[in-house]
């Protein structure tokens, strides 16, 4: 009991960096105008990183209920994401190291939810979190012309 008392706590606190990112850039969407009063490009961008988004709760409500065939289901759906033609692509060594951590940490966290190992899953899910926030506020950072 105790040790599924610290993996619920682990989940809570990886989720919780996602949850804060995720409030703060709806609220920066919803009050900054977009170029021309509605640019399509950056809608586009804003729901397609919230659907990353959505599939990253999968993974965590697959991890806390300990149901592995959910979280593995879910993170097939973020590698997927990674490789759609709205993935943002920035031509940087920062971006690509970000990227190619992201793409690793995702890989890991598959290899645990096959495995069945929900410890190392969980953990794998916190770097995978970890990574989504590095990149995400590397390119608020940075000024791309995106």
């Amino acid at each position: 009991m105790f040790r599924y008392s610290i993996i619920l706590a682990v989940c809570f606190v990886s989720a919780a960096p996602l949850a804060v990112a995720w409030q703060q850039e709806s609220r920066q969407q919803e009050t900054k105008p977009l170029a021309g009063g509605q640019d399509s490009d950056a809608i586009s961008r804003r729901d397609f990183m919230r659907t990353k988004l959505l599939y990253t709760q999968n993974i965590l409500g697959g991890l806390v209920t300990g149901d592995l065939k959910e979280a593995t289901k879910a993170v097939h759906e973020v590698q997927q994401i990674t490789e759609a033609e709205q993935w943002v692509r920035i031509d940087s060594d920062e971006y690509r190291t970000l990227t190619e951590e992201f793409t690793t940490a995702a890989n890991r966290l598959l290899e645990a939810t096959e495995s069945g190992n929900v410890d190392a899953a969980t953990l794998r899910f916190q770097v995978l979190t970890t990574s989504c926030i590095d990149c995400h506020k590397h390119i608020r950072s940075v000024s791309y012309d995106l």
